[in-house]
Protein backbone atom coordinates (compact mmCIF):
# COMPACT_ATOMS: atom_id res chain seq x y z
CA UNK A 1 0.00 0.00 0.00
CA UNK A 2 1.25 3.73 -0.98
CA UNK A 3 0.90 6.56 0.83
CA UNK A 4 -1.27 7.92 -1.75
CA UNK A 5 -3.68 5.04 -1.10
CA UNK A 6 -3.97 4.96 2.41
CA UNK A 7 -4.41 9.24 2.41
CA UNK A 8 -7.09 8.87 0.14
CA UNK A 9 -8.30 6.16 2.19
CA UNK A 10 -7.92 8.38 5.40
CA UNK A 11 -9.47 11.18 3.41
CA UNK A 12 -12.70 9.81 2.07
CA UNK A 13 -13.44 8.06 5.42
CA UNK A 14 -12.81 11.59 7.24
CA UNK A 15 -15.82 13.18 4.60
CA UNK A 16 -17.79 10.27 5.26
CA UNK A 17 -17.69 10.30 9.57
CA UNK A 18 -18.11 14.42 9.17
CA UNK A 19 -21.02 13.72 6.59
CA UNK A 20 -22.29 11.07 8.82
CA UNK A 21 -21.93 13.96 11.80
CA UNK A 22 -23.86 16.67 9.93
CA UNK A 23 -26.88 14.52 9.11
CA UNK A 24 -26.94 12.83 12.73
CA UNK A 25 -26.89 16.67 14.25
CA UNK A 26 -29.60 17.76 11.88
CA UNK A 27 -31.85 15.00 12.53
CA UNK A 28 -31.84 15.51 15.99
CA UNK A 29 -32.14 19.36 15.43
CA UNK A 30 -35.46 18.97 13.26
CA UNK A 31 -36.57 15.76 15.43
CA UNK A 32 -36.35 18.45 19.00
CA UNK A 33 -35.72 14.83 21.01
CA UNK A 34 -33.64 14.85 24.06
CA UNK A 35 -30.96 12.12 23.17
CA UNK A 36 -30.55 10.65 26.97
CA UNK A 37 -34.04 10.35 27.00
CA UNK A 38 -34.66 8.58 24.09
CA UNK A 39 -31.97 6.32 24.77
CA UNK A 40 -33.44 5.51 28.14
CA UNK A 41 -36.84 4.61 27.47
CA UNK A 42 -40.25 6.74 28.31
CA UNK A 43 -40.45 5.59 31.73
CA UNK A 44 -37.21 6.38 32.98
CA UNK A 45 -36.57 9.29 36.02
CA UNK A 46 -35.37 12.79 36.36
CA UNK A 47 -32.93 10.86 38.07
CA UNK A 48 -31.90 8.37 35.88
CA UNK A 49 -31.63 10.88 32.86
CA UNK A 50 -29.42 13.18 35.04
CA UNK A 51 -27.10 10.27 36.00
CA UNK A 52 -26.69 9.25 32.57
CA UNK A 53 -25.83 13.04 31.61
CA UNK A 54 -22.99 13.16 34.14
CA UNK A 55 -21.32 10.02 32.54
CA UNK A 56 -17.92 10.34 30.65
CA UNK A 57 -18.22 12.50 28.32
CA UNK A 58 -19.43 15.17 30.84
CA UNK A 59 -16.15 14.60 32.40
CA UNK A 60 -14.06 14.93 29.71
CA UNK A 61 -16.15 18.27 28.88
CA UNK A 62 -15.58 19.79 32.78
CA UNK A 63 -11.69 18.69 32.45
CA UNK A 64 -10.44 20.09 29.08
CA UNK A 65 -11.03 23.72 30.25
CA UNK A 66 -9.06 23.50 33.41
CA UNK A 67 -6.13 21.89 31.55
CA UNK A 68 -6.31 18.57 34.15
CA UNK A 69 -4.06 16.64 31.59
CA UNK A 70 -4.08 13.17 33.40
CA UNK A 71 -7.75 12.91 32.93
CA UNK A 72 -8.07 13.84 29.60
CA UNK A 73 -5.01 11.47 28.59
CA UNK A 74 -7.12 8.57 30.44
CA UNK A 75 -10.42 9.52 28.81
CA UNK A 76 -8.48 9.59 25.65
CA UNK A 77 -7.23 6.70 26.30
CA UNK A 78 -10.12 4.69 27.29
CA UNK A 79 -12.34 6.19 23.90
CA UNK A 80 -9.23 5.18 21.78
CA UNK A 81 -9.38 1.50 23.11
CA UNK A 82 -12.79 0.70 22.82
CA UNK A 83 -12.21 1.94 18.95
CA UNK A 84 -10.00 -0.30 18.41
CA UNK A 85 -11.19 -3.07 19.99
CA UNK A 86 -14.93 -2.47 18.20
CA UNK A 87 -13.13 -2.26 14.71
CA UNK A 88 -10.62 -5.29 15.63
CA UNK A 89 -14.28 -7.25 15.77
CA UNK A 90 -15.47 -5.86 12.92
CA UNK A 91 -12.72 -6.83 10.29
CA UNK A 92 -12.71 -10.37 12.33
CA UNK A 93 -16.75 -10.85 11.98
CA UNK A 94 -16.37 -9.59 8.20
CA UNK A 95 -13.43 -12.15 7.43
CA UNK A 96 -15.72 -14.62 9.03
CA UNK A 97 -18.34 -13.56 6.85
CA UNK A 98 -17.07 -13.15 3.79
CA UNK A 99 -13.68 -15.58 3.45
CA UNK A 100 -13.11 -13.27 0.10
CA UNK A 101 -12.30 -10.62 2.85
CA UNK A 102 -9.76 -12.60 5.25
CA UNK A 103 -6.22 -12.68 3.74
Amino acid sequence: MTPRFLAARAASLLGLLLALSLVLFVLQEISHTDAVAATLGANASPEAIAAERAGLGSYLGASIPVSDFPAVAGVTLVLGAISIVANTAADVLQGMADPRVAR
